[in-house]
């Protein structure tokens, strides 16, 4: 039995971590899958200290997104740092292996900790030389703790990340998931992550992902192929129950109110008028896109959803003159537009006038979904003397790492600042709890990324209230666009990405509509 002493420890606790510490050390296989700001990564630096004093552990192996492996690694501002009061030597693994921080300790008290990442591991199956390496390092050990942060980065069965992941568990002696959001589109992302964890846990009741789909959802549409419902969901509820704790925010911290926010009853808008020219446009591709699309419970084809996102870039200020195909889920590294024509820049206008004019706050975060908008945004920000920093996909690391200690809690004071990010880069597992306002200048289409991205300022450090602005392109006269469409889909905690060509349809019919009344 390992004693649990709070008082020994370096960060003393909220209760509801020290429930989730006991539940790390009593159970191998665990999920903690509570709301995204409410200290998971401390619970496991400190069930690992415990772990490791009583000789139950001898390694951590953490897999983060590339974006988020600073949240361990940094010597300064990092979880393990921040936290831990074993001797620890934390390495970076990518191709070899190397030392980013080690405390001065005897090898016997050291704690490794070796953090790679989803985005290396997706290569290592076809890569032996890489596997075989990664594997070697493990083997060194007999006691390694698997820790998958943003475990949903694995959350379907036949992705290489998946597998590579899989391979990897048989080398540990434990497996923790993490995840603020571990089923962002359906229950379906359950059975990756838990089979991974642990493969009794659904194993025993089910024979493989196959039968579990069909045990649980409902098909129709063409071909009988589409899911149109779920059933006996309460059983897979049941199966997990005793692996997993799921706590939110509001039921054990006591922050400051989000103030705005897709949960919000009353959303914080900056409605920007298009110009007549911007506006006809506008029509003209939304009337293509909806002449484009069928009226089927088909999900979206490359050309319907190319007309789709050539709206939402209309409305941010430019077009891509070349079919545009946005990343997958698991992938950090934004596609970048061959060519772009600049369109319009009212919100861009709009926002910069907003933050160097009226915005009386010292940082606010501002999430763009385009790349050609951040870059310009930047630019713009910049020439007004506005200080500027960004985070994005492909970023160099010295870049990023000072864009994270200008929004984390230990620089408030620092002056007025603003931070511009996508939310692929880094709209999961950073803190930038010192702003107190955000900026939506564009959605994505994701329900998951969006409820992630808001949570980057509002977490545990968060000393006052966040306001969160959607910055919305209207017609001349007030009209509804796009934005509204992707913003109402995201308050109903839809994901937009998984919408058929009908849901789409109507929403621009319906849009186009309201216009003529």
């Amino acid at each position: 039995m390992i004693e649990i002493n709070p008082s020994r420890f370096k960060t003393r606790p909220f209760d509801h971590q020290l429930e989730g510490i006991k539940r790390l050390i009593a159970q191998p296989g665990f999920a903690l899958f509570d709301e995204m700001g409410s200290g998971k990564s401390y619970q496991v630096v400190t069930a690992a200290g415990l772990l490791h004093e009583a000789g139950e552990l001898d390694c951590v192996l953490v897999i983060p997104p590339a974006s988020c492996k600073s949240v361990w690694l940094n010597e300064e501002y990092g979880e393990i740092k921040k936290h831990s009061w074993v001797p620890s030597i934390v390495a970076e693994y990518h191709r070899t292996s190397y030392v980013r921080w080690a405390d001065d300790a005897p090898a016997a008290a050291t704690l490794p900790w070796i953090v790679t990442n989803y985005e290396y591991l997706r290569s290592l199956n076809g890569l032996d030389h890489r596997r075989t390496g990664l594997e070697a390092v493990l083997k060194q050990y007999r006691k390694v703790w698997m820790v998958l942060d943003e475990s949903s980065s694995i959350k379907s069965a036949s992705s290489e990340q998946f597998k590579a992941v899989k391979e990897l568990r048989q080398l540990c002696s434990r497996c923790t998931l993490l995840n603020g959001t571990p089923v962002p589109n359906n229950p379906l992302d359950l059975w990756a992550q838990i089979t991974v964890m642990d493969p009794q846990v659904l194993g025993r009741h089910y024979k493989n992902f196959y039968h579990f789909r069909y045990t649980h959802c409902n098909f129709g549409g063409w071909r009988n192929k589409q899911i149109i419902g779920w059933r006996d969901l309460e059983k897979v509820q049941d199966y997990i129950a005793p692996y997993c704790l799921r706590r939110l925010k509001r039921d054990c911290l006591d922050l400051p109110d989000k103030i705005g926010g897709i949960e919000s009853s009353t959303p914080l808008l900056r409605e920007v008028k298009l110009t007549e020219a911007t506006w006809r446009r506008y029509k003209r591709l939304r009337t293509e896109a909806i002449l484009s699309l069928p009226d089927t419970p088909d999900h979206l084809e490359t050309n319907g959803a190319v007309r789709l996102l050539r709206l939402a870039q209309l409305t941010s200020g430019h077009i891509s003159k070349q079919p545009i195909i946005e990343p997958p889920d698991d992938q950090v590294e934004l596609f970048v537009e061959p060519e772009v024509e600049w369109t319009s820049d009212e919100k861009l206008r709009s926002t910069v006038e907003y933050l160097k004019e009226w915005s009386t706050q010292e940082a606010t975060v501002v999430w763009c979904r385009f790349r050609p908008e951040r870059e310009r945004l930047v630019k713009l920000l910049r020439n007004e003397g506005i200080n500027t920093y960004e985070v994005y996909g492909g970023q160099k690391r010295d870049e990023r790492e000072e864009a994270k200690r200008a929004f984390n809690p230990l620089s408030r004071g620092q002056g007025r600042r603003v931070l511009v990010a996508q939310p692929h880069a880094g709209g999961k597992g950073l803190d930038f709890s010192s702003s107190t306002e955000v900026l939506y200048q564009s959605s994505d289409w994701s329900l998951e990324w969006r409820l992630q991205s808001e949570d980057r300022s509002h977490r545990s450090g968060t000393v006052a209230n966040v306001a969160y602005y959607e910055v919305l392109a209207t017609g001349p006269d007030g009209q509804k666009t796009i934005d509204h469409t992707i913003l109402n889909g995201l308050r109903k905690k839809q994901d937009l990405a998984a919408w058929t060509c009908a849901a789409w349809r109507k929403a621009l019919q319906d849009e186009e509509n309201a216009d003529v009344f």
